[in-house]
């Protein structure tokens, strides 16, 4: 448990009025009445959530916090020493009670699930517009849809698309609309990159492509993350505790190693494209550019035979770069490939979009003979933020990159593809 001079709060204040507030603040005193706090993100998932696990052995909470579904809570959890929170709004989804007790009152333990307050309020609308597409985007989400602060709203996560065109937003979410908008956005600058688009744990709406979300400076570039690799590292506060490779293999990848796309004109007649009978668009030629290799074999991707077709209708000229945004968008996978999952300490910055530095101690790199592919920048996918009665906070994040220093005495160096 947590010492009475713990730096690690947890405060969760409801947003009714005096009289009906519900206002849990551990900012002062030790978490205690806690069984488990998870604050969770990511780039695939539009909303954050939270969910909260507290013991009910008499009933008392049961009867008397009563939080309702659409009540709204500002939830913080951080380090009260530096003021480094992880803080967003939400809105309760469910309130349960599990693990019930065979007692003479109805006892168990509270379970709360939580979505963000945008969430709340993305109602089914019906708009028009002729603009960019990021400009709809803002607009979505600003003050007259789903209420994110302009603070929120920025330039760096939020990447410009080219091409004015009319879009429709026919009796539907903003979440909804928006996510189908990320598979037409387009950019010269990255135009062979898939877009993202989600709002992290602390409340900032990304829609960018992976290629620019890349380009992001690291959250800790001065103080990279570091696998343990002697006893004594194992105590840095920028120490990896746990690690798992995490891959998508040859089930997703090989759709993708030499994909054959289809347009047609008005009339429905294929249009022919730059091999004669529809375009080829090869795995390659979507994962970030870089220095490095990546891990697919050359041998295994050849000119001559697709790997998989789709046939995506009729396209006008004019719609080109929304044809080619769409096809990028099969490859987000392929782009994320490797990926691996790290247990960290607690970090307030550590939420999706963000880009870590990670390092492989020399002791390590000497030991097993390579490891070099582990250096270098990734860009965090998925972050779960944990606190319970029994533990300090720490944090748990998916990463991924795309390419590799693949180190000399790598058998299969000369057969990656670059």
């Amino acid at each position: 448990m947590p010492t009475p001079d713990s730096p690690y709060i947890f405060s969760f204040i409801s947003e009714t009025s005096d009289s009906g507030k519900i206002a849990l603040d551990y900012s002062n005193e030790p978490m205690t009445i806690w069984k488990k706090v998870l604050v969770m993100d990511s780039v695939f998932n539009f909303y954050p959530s939270l969910e909260i696990i507290l013991p009910d052995d008499f009933g008392f909470i049961s009867d008397v916090m009563v939080a309702m579904e659409g009540m709204t809570f500002t939830a913080k959890i951080g380090d009260k020493t530096n003021n480094e929170f992880i803080e967003h709004k939400y809105a309760v989804q469910k309130n349960e009670l599990i693990h019930v007790k065979n007692t003479t009152h109805l006892s168990g333990d509270v379970l709360l699930n939580l979505t963000s307050y945008h969430n709340l309020q993305d109602v089914r609308n019906s708009m028009a517009w002729n603009d960019t597409i990021s400009n709809i985007v803002k607009e979505l989400c600003g003050q007259k849809g789903l209420k994110l602060e302009n603070s929120k709203i920025k330039d760096d996560y939020v990447e410009a698309t080219d091409g004015k065109d009319v879009w429709y937003q026919i009796n539907e979410t903003a979440e909804s609309c928006i996510k189908k908008l990320a598979k037409r956005a387009f950019s010269q600058t990255y135009e062979k990159s898939p877009y993202l688009t989600f709002i992290n744990a602390n409340g900032e709406l990304y829609f960018s492509s992976i290629d620019k979300m890349f380009k992001n400076p690291p959250i800790n570039k001065d103080n990279p993350y570091t696998f343990s690799g002697q006893e004594d590292q194992s105590y840095s506060p920028w120490a990896i505790k746990n690690v798992y490779t995490i891959q998508g293999g040859l089930e997703i990848n090989y759709p993708n190693y030499n994909k054959k796309t289809f347009t047609r004109d008005k009339s429905g007649v294929v249009n022919t494209g730059t091999s004669g009978d529809g375009e080829v668009s090869k795995i390659n030629d979507h994962i970030t550019k870089g220095s490095g290799s990546t891990f697919f074999r050359q041998d295994l991707i050849t000119d001559t035979i697709p790997t998989d077709f789709d046939d995506f209708g009729i396209y006008e000229d004019k719609d080109r770069q929304f044809y080619k945004a769409f096809v990028n968008s099969l490859f987000i996978d392929s782009t994320l490939y490797l990926r691996l999952e790290i247990t960290v300490n607690f970090n307030y910055q550590a939420v999706s979009g963000k880009v870590i530095t990670l390092k492989v101690p020399s002791n390590i790199k000497e030991k097993s003979g390579g490891a070099k592919e582990y250096d270098g920048e990734w860009l965090i996918l998925n972050s779960r933020h944990f606190y319970d009665k029994d533990l300090t906070p720490f944090t748990r994040l998916v990463i991924a990159k795309s390419r590799f220093i693949i180190d000399s005495t790598n058998p299969f160096k000369n057969r990656l593809l670059s």
